[in-house]
C-alpha cells in the first residue's frame, strides 16, 4: 500500500518544461505524459523573451521545472521559484559562449544535465557548476521510429543534418563530397535542415549569409558537386528521410553531441566524424577522423562493397543501440527531473 501511495504521490507532480526551442524534448516530454505525469509547456519568444505573467502562472502550480536550454528562461525561473520546487536546466553547446550561465542563481538550481562530457568540463570551468549538480545524460534515439531497411542505392548518399550556422561546415561537407566524387562518382550529398532564410537572426549576420551565398554558387560551378548536392528543408520527416542516406557525417567546429550521428547510425547508416572537441568522449574511435582527407579514406573503405558498407552501418547500429537508445535512457533522464 505504502509503495502505491508513494507512485501516486510522484505521478501527481506537475512538471513544467520551459524553452524557446524544444525539438529536443519532444520525446521526454511525450514519455512523460505517456507515464501519467502532467506535464505544461511554457514556451519563449526567444533566449529572453517571454510572457512574464504566464510564466509565474505557469510556475506557480509547477513541482518540477525543467529549462530546456541554459538561456534566459533558466536566469528567470532560478530567481522566481520557490525553494520548495525542484529545478533542472538542461545544457547543450551555445550556453558555454552566451553570459547566462553566470546570470542564473545557482543556489536555486537542484541538477544541471549536460547532453556530452566534454561541455560539462567546459561548464564546470567557466562557471563554477557544482560537481554535485552535474550529471551526463546523453540525447537518447527512438530505435523503432528508425527501423527502416535501406536501398542498395543508399550506399552512396551521404546525409548532412543542420548546415546553419557557419560553424556546422557545408564547406567541408563539399570538400569531402568533391574528393569522393573524384573517386566515386555516384556520391550524393543530401542536406537537410533550416536554410538561413528561414531564420531572421542568421539574416543580420552578413559574412555568413554571404559564406553561403558563396557555398551555393560553388555548387553551381563545380563539375564535381553539379547535379551531386540536394537542399532539403527542415520538416518531421526524418526517419522516412534517413531511409534513402547511406553515411551520416559532422564536420562542425564545435558540438556538445551532434545527434545526427546517433540518429543516422540507429538508422543503419555509416556514421563519421571529424574529431570536434569532445567526440571521443560520445562515439568510438573508428568514427572519427582527425582530417578531411582521413575522413574520405574511411569513407571510402567503408562503402568498398554492399556487404562492408552493411556490415560497418550495422556496428554503428549496434553501437547507439546500445548507447542511445530511449527505453534505456528515459529512466534515468526521468529520475534526474525528478530528483529520485
Amino acid at each position: 500500500m505504502t509503495s502505491g501511495l508513494h507512485s501516486y504521490e510522484i505521478k501527481n507532480k506537475k512538471i513544467l518544461v520551459v524553452g524557446h526551442d524544444l525539438k529536443f524534448a519532444h520525446a521526454i516530454i511525450h514519455q512523460l505524459q505517456a507515464d501519467g505525469y502532467q506535464v505544461d509547456i511554457d514556451r519563449w519568444e526567444s533566449h529572453t523573451r517571454h510572457d512574464e505573467v504566464q510564466s509565474m502562472s505557469l510556475l506557480r502550480k509547477a513541482d518540477v521545472i525543467f529549462c530546456e536550454w541554459a538561456l534566459g528562461n533558466s536566469v528567470w525561473y532560478s530567481k522566481n521559484k520557490h525553494p520548495s520546487q525542484r529545478l533542472v536546466v538542461r545544457v547543450h553547446s551555445q550556453e558555454l559562449f552566451q553570459p547566462h550561465l553566470g546570470l542564473l542563481n545557482m543556489a536555486a538550481v537542484d541538477c544541471f544535465i549536460f547532453v556530452g562530457k566534454y561541455t560539462e568540463q567546459l561548464a564546470k570551468r567557466k562557471f563554477g557548476i557544482p560537481p554535485s549538480k552535474s550529471q551526463v545524460i546523453p540525447n537518447s534515439v527512438d530505435l523503432g521510429e528508425l527501423a527502416y531497411s535501406k536501398l542498395s542505392s543508399s550506399r552512396w548518399n551521404i546525409g548532412m543534418v543542420g548546415a546553419v550556422p557557419q560553424n556546422k561546415r557545408l564547406d567541408k561537407a563539399l570538400d569531402v563530397l568533391e574528393a569522393l566524387r573524384i573517386r566515386e562518382p555516384r556520391f550524393q550529398l543530401f542536406v537537410k535542415g533550416k536554410s538561413p532564410k528561414d531564420l531572421p537572426w542568421m539574416m543580420t549576420r552578413k559574412k555568413e549569409v554571404s559564406f553561403y551565398d558563396d557555398q551555393r554558387a560553388r555548387v553551381e560551378v563545380s563539375p564535381l558537386l553539379q547535379n551531386a548536392v540536394t537542399f532539403e528543408p527542415h520538416g518531421d520527416d526524418m526517419s522516412d528521410w534517413y531511409t534513402k542516406i547511406g553515411v551520416v557525417i559532422s564536420l562542425s567546429d564545435f558540438e556538445s553531441f551532434h545527434l545526427t550521428l546517433a540518429d543516422g547510425a540507429a538508422s543503419g547508416a555509416v556514421a563519421t566524424s571529424l574529431n570536434w572537441p569532445g567526440a571521443d568522449l560520445i562515439y568510438p574511435g573508428s568514427w572519427i577522423s582527425p582530417d578531411i582527407s582521413s575522413m574520405v579514406e574511411q569513407i571510402l573503405s567503408k562503402t568498398s562493397t554492399e556487404h562492408v558498407w552493411r556490415e560497418s552501418a550495422a556496428q554503428c547500429k549496434q553501437f547507439a543501440s546500445e548507447s542511445f537508445d530511449e527505453q534505456i535512457i528515459f529512466p534515468i533522464f526521468k529520475n534526474a527531473i525528478l530528483g529520485d
